[in-house]
């Protein structure tokens, strides 16, 4: 993502194997919330989880909407919100190289799902 940390780590898999409730949040979205440092161990809630603030990302080049949002991991997304829907489906941004991006977007759908690429 060409993302740069203000404060904190980004996730791990050790976190990622304890499944831990913690998130990682963009720097406008962090102003918002008064949220200036990991160092206080913020807590923010999604429908009534908390989620202790690990991270604050700034300078994103490809997504900028990132800076207002929040990330947990994704095992514990899908055990806390379940499966992306229609209506709420999952997004995912690839950073390519120049001149490469129609090959790996014809790639990326059966690399995400060998057993369902024309879920995508």
């Amino acid at each position: 993502m060409g993302a740069r940390f203000v404060s904190g780590v980004p996730f791990s898999d050790i976190l990622n194997n304890w499944s831990a409730p913690v998130a990682v949040i963009g720097s406008d979205l962090a102003t918002v919330l008064h949220i200036s440092s990991v160092e206080s161990a913020s807590t923010i809630f999604f429908l009534g989880s908390g989620y202790t603030v690990i991270g604050i990302l700034t300078d994103l080049d490809r997504d900028p909407e990132t800076l207002s949002s929040a990330y947990i991991l994704s095992g514990l997304a899908l055990q806390t919100f379940g499966t992306p829907t229609s209506d709420q489906p999952a997004r995912m941004v690839i950073h390519t190289r120049i001149g490469a991006a129609s090959q790996v977007a014809s790639e990326a759908a059966t690399a995400l799902r060998l057993d369902q690429p024309t879920s995508f």
